[in-house]
């Protein structure tokens, strides 16, 4: 009992309430400042505020204060108010800061440079009315940023530069008073596993954070017009910026950077708002193309350049086409020179409005199949970030939202690759959400006519279950078979989540009609791992999804790990187990094998292990060694994208690979290998398509004609534009310079052309530029200019893809066609009062492009004019 009255005592002693009277200066550190006595420590409480007796000096921290501390920092407690500068140095505060208390009182807490650490929760305010200023400096948090924690509160973080850091940000909802956070140069940055982007924008969407705001009162605020936000989670901190535009450029977009127009019915107009400066008369120079990089690099004499002009409008012409994506850009003419403006970007609307979905076929038991693991946990700067051979985009756009995701899908089908077998781990926002952009992905790509890579979940129950803060499921129980079967549930519902069309069940991946599931590994993160059977999991899934998706009556295709098998797996592949470019399994009469370009885990293991790419040969001999194996049915690439480990094969940046990190050990000779003996970026994607397209069952030459609007009536004469849409569905790619082309094919004697026999690709469109060719699955549109016969009747036309000098292929189209008189201008038969209504109607009211001769001009003089009107008055009397 003596020794604890003592410790008690003892503390007491050392503990006290420091209240800051600034007696001699505004030096936090000078004893004389404070009542008691002497500097504060991380023992006491602090408490500054306004004084009414005297002149106040309120306390400035500077680089002199190289440790200053307290165990709790309290603002405007007891005074008129209480004002802290931390203009450099450190101030650690033990617990918790209250940057404001008393609820009639009003506080500031400016910060130009300099540390403030708070150990537990900071306050703006606890109550009353609380302004901090940041220009500089940082502010880390080891609790939760709390603004307005009463309804007497009142708080405003004017974050002009510097940072502030915590670990939860709390803002009540509901609270009666005011809050609110205005970002300029500064960054918010919330240091929480839990993605914090949804409550951001909704403050952001509230207009409670602002960018470059102002207002007339501290309650008013609204963000610059010119001003942007970015949020960005990196998987263990979600970080808040902002920036702002060079004033003088074009802004304000119409339709909006990224959006998407109707071009049916009235032209498209494109607006914006000037830049500041610009010139009243001829102020804007408008380029507009279908290449971004054309569009940016553009001057006045490239095709690119459209118009100079006063307005702030511009109607494309001749009109824009159906389903293209169109950039353009807005230069200012100002007195100081010329503004070039920013790229923008506009989709114009698909032809079909229900978009290009199509059907897709299983697998049977002998099918050939090519796949690879996709891993989807990235960032601009979270996730996997230390791998050794640098994406070509560079790894900052590797952002896992579903546009990256669309250029990965379109490099994985440009390598003839059939099944994505999609990494599947415990639940957590950041994974998960990546992963659903991947499906959002595809079924976007499905919509414009892509057949893409089929899905499967491959369950990894290392990283899912720890045996601590996830412990290992007991596979003998209820529960542990359900909270197995709930992973691969939980991959489902996501898919469904954003592919709801008719043919969604198509691109799950099924082999021998039944749904394809993968794991690893199994028996090394689960107990009594024999007692799962196929039934524990078919049933599952059945009773989750049958109901409304039929392919899961049909129970489930097991595929597992070599030599760590679930007892009724239906075929195994070395996964992820060996370092080796080609390594084979036989089981249950299947034989699988994995290749691999190579692996390289140097950058985050040290030694680590190299096993070498030596530019791409190794790999190419593994594939050789799949094609002269014909018992091989299943090709698995070990990895699309595991970056760390440096096993994957996309398109990689082979001047500025390997990356090597300083004072790192790397085997002798690693740092010397190459991506690929001719620099070519995309060195395993075309290794893997001219193999794949040997192994798969797929052929060299198919096409599908998706869809076409060539009309069944068409004007004796007539000149129209009809579009058709055919999608590559063989191995072999197509390009003008490799003479694939569509053509009218003539196949009795009797039929006539309707225009040009031949529609050649561009080879500067459809991205040819990046991936070199219209790869499998790829859709492509043809823009046929129709040229009607004179002679009335009807014919019969076919189009089909070709390979000029080769052969003719894939499915052909072939339509019968009504040519009516010229005059017929409403198509119904005959010419008559309904026809004349037609012409009056475009003479009086025609609002298109100068260089658009319309088909109404009968008597093809390049007008439209009483002489038309005679013609057709003829027509109707003979």
């Amino acid at each position: 009992m003596i020794f604890l009255l003592k410790v008690v005592f003892c503390f007491a002693a050392l503990s006290e309430n420091k209240v800051w009277w600034g007696y001699e200066d505004d030096n936090w550190d000078a004893a004389g400042n404070w009542a008691a006595e002497g500097s504060p420590t991380l023992a006491d409480q602090v408490f500054i505020d306004h004084r009414p007796a005297g002149t106040y000096t309120y306390p400035v921290l500077t680089d002199l204060n190289a440790d200053a501390k307290c165990a709790v920092l309290k603002l405007s407690q007891y005074g008129s108010g209480g004002r802290l500068d931390i203009t450099g140095g450190k101030l650690s505060v033990g617990n918790l800061a209250y940057i404001g208390i008393g609820a009639s009182f009003a506080c500031e807490l400016n910060i130009s440079c300099g540390e403030l650490i708070v150990a537990n929760n900071m306050f703006v305010p606890y109550g009353g009315e609380t302004t901090v200023t940041m220009t500089g400096g940082n502010v880390s948090i080891g609790g939760s940023l709390s603004m307005m924690n009463q309804t007497i509160a009142d708080g405003f973080i004017n974050l002009l530069g510097g940072t502030i850091e915590a670990a939860a940000l709390s803002w009540p909802a509901g609270i009666a008073r005011f809050g609110h956070i205005n970002i300029e140069e500064g960054a918010l940055k919330i240091n929480s596993a839990a993605d914090y982007t949804a409550q951001l924008q909704a403050l952001i969407d509230s207009g409670d954070i602002t960018a470059y705001g102002s207002g007339t009162t501290r309650y008013d605020w609204i963000s610059h017009p010119r001003a942007a936000f970015e949020i960005e989670y990196k998987g263990t901190s979600t970080i808040l910026t902002a920036a702002i535009e060079d004033v003088n450029k074009a802004w304000n977009p119409s339709p909006a950077d990224g959006g998407s127009v109707d071009t049916t019915g009235e032209n498209v107009i494109l607006t914006w708002s000037p830049g500041e400066n610009t010139l009243l008369a001829d102020g804007h120079d408008i380029y507009l193309g279908a290449s971004f990089d054309d569009v940016n690099q553009a001057g006045r004499a490239e095709p690119e350049f459209k118009s100079n002009q006063t307005d702030t409008g511009y109607i494309p012409c001749p009109q824009l086409k159906a389903n293209t994506t169109y950039y353009w850009r807005v230069d200012q003419i100002t007195s100081s020179g010329i503004v070039k403006g920013n790229v923008w970007s506009f989709t114009t609307n698909s032809l079909i409005e229900d978009g290009l979905y199509t059907s897709a076929f299983g697998y049977d038991l002998n099918s050939n199949i090519v796949s690879t693991s996709v891993f989807s946990w990235y960032s601009s700067s979270g996730g996997q970030v230390s791998g050794p051979w640098l994406p070509l985009e560079g790894r900052e756009n590797w952002t896992g939202d579903v546009l990256w995701w669309k250029s990965q899908i379109k490099q994985m089908m440009a390598a003839n690759i059939d099944v994505l077998y999609v990494h599947l781990i415990m639940e957590h926002s950041w994974h998960d959400q990546n992963r659903i952009n991947l499906f959002q992905a595809l079924n976007e790509l499905r919509k414009e006519g892509y057949d893409v890579p089929k899905v499967a979940p491959f369950l990894d129950p290392l990283i899912t279950w720890d045996g601590a803060a996830r412990p290992y499921p007991n596979l003998a129980t209820t529960a542990g078979k359900d909270e197995f079967a709930a992973q691969y549930i939980r991959f489902f519902n996501q898919y469904y989540s954003v592919n709801e069309d008719a043919y969604a069940d198509d691109y799950i991946a099924r082999i021998d009609g039944r749904v394809v599931l993968d794991t690893w590994h199994v028996h090394l993160s689960t107990v009594n791992t024999a007692s799962l059977t196929r039934q524990d999991l078919a049933q599952r899934l059945s009773a989750e999804f049958a109901a409304e998706h039929a392919i899961f009556s049909s129970g489930i295709y097991m595929v597992g790990t070599d030599g760590c098998a679930l007892s009724f797996e239906d075929e195994q592949v070395v996964q992820f187990q060996q370092h080796a470019y080609f390594d084979t399994t036989d089981y249950n009469g299947i034989r699988t094998v994995q290749v691999k370009g190579g692996y390289w885990d140097q950058n985050i293991r040290e030694p680590g292990y190299w096993l070498a790419r030596s530019g791409g040969t190794h790999y190419k001999n593994a594939w050789n060694l799949v094609n002269a194996d014909s018992a091989i049915s299943r090709v698995y690439i070990e990895s699309w994208n595991e970056y760390d480990e440096g096993s994957g094969i996309y398109a990689a940046d082979c001047v500025n690979s390997p990356d090597l990190f300083d004072g790192r050990y790397y085997t002798p000779g690693s740092e010397n290998d190459i991506w690929s003996e001719s620099n070519d970026p995309y060195e395993y994607i075309k290794t893997t398509a001219a193999g794949a397209g040997i192994f798969n069952d797929t052929d060299n030459y198919n096409a599908r004609i998706l869809w076409h609007n060539i009309p069944d009536k068409i004007r004796a004469g007539e000149m129209l534009t009809a579009n058709i849409i055919v999608q590559n569905s063989g191995d072999f790619s197509w390009t003008a310079a490799n003479n694939y082309k569509l053509g009218q094919k003539i196949t009795e004697p009797s039929e006539v052309l309707f225009g040009s026999n031949r529609y050649l690709i561009d080879d500067n469109s459809d991205e040819i530029g990046v991936y070199a060719e219209i790869f499998r699955g790829r859709p492509v549109i043809f823009e046929l200019q129709i040229a009607a016969p004179q002679q009335s009747g009807v014919y019969t036309a076919h189009w089909q893809m070709l390979r000029e000098g080769v052969l003719w292929f894939g499915e052909q189209l072939s339509i019968d066609i009504e040519v009516l008189a010229k005059s017929d201008l409403n198509y119904d038969g005959v010419v008559n009062g309904g026809d004349f209504k037609i012409i009056a109607d475009s003479w009086l009211s025609r609002q298109c492009c100068p260089d658009d001769i319309s088909n109404f001009d009968i008597n093809e003089d390049d007008k439209i004019n009483l002489l038309d009107f005679s013609v057709l008055a003829q027509d109707w009397l003979n």
